[in-house]
């Protein structure tokens, strides 16, 4: 059963009650309080926000991280706390730390068993490399080794500000204390004091009837999500800088915005400037955003390297330009064939790991999840099972025996043969596209050709061999 009832001080040390059910609080101490009793003693210790661990920053800050994922800021010399960073080196030092191991130090630190290597050993490992020369040693002032509990009855809500005079030590001990809560995490609803917090105090609050909105702090969110902790809040203008750098590979080694991150990499991190950025997860999503940002760019706003390819389609009307568009999946194939898929990648890795595409390709406004999810896992089977020659192997196959309806179907045959009789490709992405987009129109693929997009076979590969591959297959038609 849980709780209906909890116990809280105004700032003043006067107690009251706040009902869970009603929404409402009184200073009179409810007649069934004691019937909460065994269910807080008993989840008293479990839900007491205990920190774990303790990660040396600069300055004498530490980032502290609680058994129930809480984390807060520190300061050992002088026994300041705060949520948010206010020391600009440590905020430097946090940028650069990779967010994926502090996420999951979050997650070991509420009790998930992880096997692997001791990321707490590794992020201090990693702290040492990016963190400016000194003489003080940090490595010994880790894991939190005991928490002073207060047992008393009148216990109060975690907060930050309530550290006591217990040091963070570069010793052995690193002791954090003065935490004491008895919340109750099935509740759907659960807060915890935040700096700045108002509770109620005698002069506004009317016996038996305080008003909620008076005593109810910000949420606490206790799903999965609430672990992504915002660490990008944290860089600052220095970090912008580097990032900045970093994109400018982009465009200057011309990388392909429709191949893969593991493989574009390759070609610039030989540079200095690719260092600049020392998350890999940071850098992928840039260069998913740099794509994203090639491939939507408006028909209408066509990039001077896209001269050449213009003349050669320039029968192609701008009305008939105005009614091209991408097939029902276009994007999406497209996403899987950007995606770096393991043989336990799932649909749920794609669109995780690619929600800024997802986004600006709004496909969510185009196909229902559940549509997106058979579709991607479909797909996932080819690229997991099939190399890309065999998957372009499978491709040919399946227009070929389709070819005599495709004949059938093929209009505008004067734009056709220009495209077909292109000796290379674009050399732009946008290029590319756009002479995938007008072969598929020749095809009719909006019309009576319509079949196609609905076919898995079509989607096996990416925009630019899908191109190449349609471009010579089509050179029987003229």
């Amino acid at each position: 059963m849980a709780r209906v009832w909890r116990e809280y001080k105004t700032p003043d040390g006067k107690v009251y009650y706040y009902n869970l059910t009603t929404k409402k609080s009184t200073w009179t101490r409810p007649a069934d309080f004691e019937d909460d009793a065994d269910v807080r003693d008993n989840k008293k210790r479990k839900l007491d926000h205990l920190p774990k661990f303790a990660v040396p920053l600069e300055n004498d800050w530490f980032l502290i991280i609680c058994n129930t994922g809480l984390r807060f800021f520190y300061n050992k010399s002088s026994n300041v706390s705060s949520w948010e960073i206010v020391d600009e080196n440590s905020a430097a030092l946090i940028a650069q730390l990779d967010k994926r191991k502090l996420i999951l130090l979050i997650a070991i630190a509420r009790g998930f068993a992880y096997e692997g290597n001791d990321i707490y050993e590794e992020i201090l490992e990693d702290l040492d490399k990016v963190r400016p020369a000194k003489d003080t040693d940090y490595t010994d002032s880790p894991v939190i080794s005991g928490v002073e509990e207060n047992n008393g009855p009148e216990s109060q809500r975690p907060n930050v500000n309530r550290l006591k005079d217990t040091s963070l030590s570069s010793g052995t001990s690193g002791l954090v204390a003065g935490y004491d809560s008895d919340e109750s995490e099935e509740e759907g609803n659960e807060q915890a004091e935040l700096p700045g917090h108002a509770n109620p105090s005698a002069n506004n609050i009317e016996d038996n009837n305080i008003e909620g909105n008076n005593i109810e702090d910000d949420n606490i969110e206790d799903d999965n999500e609430s672990e992504v902790y915002e660490f990008n809040s944290l860089e600052g203008k220095s970090q912008n800088s580097n990032v900045e750098e970093f994109k400018s590979l982009f465009d200057e080694y011309e990388l392909d915005p429709y191949s893969t991150w593991s493989l574009q990499s390759k070609k610039i991190n030989s540079d200095a400037r690719y260092y600049k950025v020392t998350s890999d997860v940071l850098r992928k999503e840039l260069f998913d955003d740099w794509c994203a940002a090639a491939v939507v760019t408006s028909q209408h706003d066509q990039d001077n390297s896209d001269n050449n390819a213009e003349e050669e389609v320039e029968d192609l009307s701008e009305e008939e330009d105005d009614q091209m568009e991408p097939t029902k999946y276009h994007y999406l194939a497209h996403i899987v064939s950007k995606a770096s898929i393991a043989p336990n990648t799932i649909f749920k890795d794609i669109k995780t790991n690619n929600s800024e595409l997802f986004k600006k390709f709004k496909i969510n406004h185009s196909i229902k999840k559940k549509e997106q999810e058979h579709f991607i896992s479909r797909l996932l089977f080819y690229y997991k099972k099939r190399t890309l020659e065999e998957r372009i192997q499978t491709f040919e196959s399946f227009l070929t025996t389709k070819s005599s309806i495709l004949k059938r179907n093929v209009k505008d045959t004067q734009t056709l043969r220009a495209i077909v009789s292109k000796e290379s490709l674009p050399d732009s992405s946008y290029g590319i596209e756009t002479l995938l987009l007008k072969m598929e129109n020749c095809m009719d693929i909006h019309g009576a050709s319509a079949f196609l997009q609905n076919e898995m076979q079509y989607y096996l590969i990416g925009v630019k061999d899908k191109t190449i591959v349609l471009q010579k297959f089509l050179k029987q038609f003229i």
